[in-house]
């Protein structure tokens, strides 16, 4: 998926990033949702993972990048 660049306007928080944005940025692919989605937090643990947020995959020896 090929996502053009975006990024919304800053917030008091600091800045608003969207999924095509991130995914730009460190070569991955969006595999849910839409490249305009905002991502609102991030989670590593996908039994925490809330809507908006976005996942990270580790891989390790106490991970398995799934």
């Amino acid at each position: 998926m090929n996502v053009a660049p975006s990024i919304l306007s800053a917030t008091p928080n600091g800045a608003v990033l969207t999924a095509g944005w991130i995914a730009n940025a460190v070569g991955g692919r969006i595999l849910r949702g839409s490249p305009s989605d905002i991502i609102e937090g991030v989670s590593t643990d996908s039994r925490t993972l809330m809507e908006g947020a976005l996942f990270v995959a580790l891989r390790g020896e106490n991970f398995d990048a799934h």
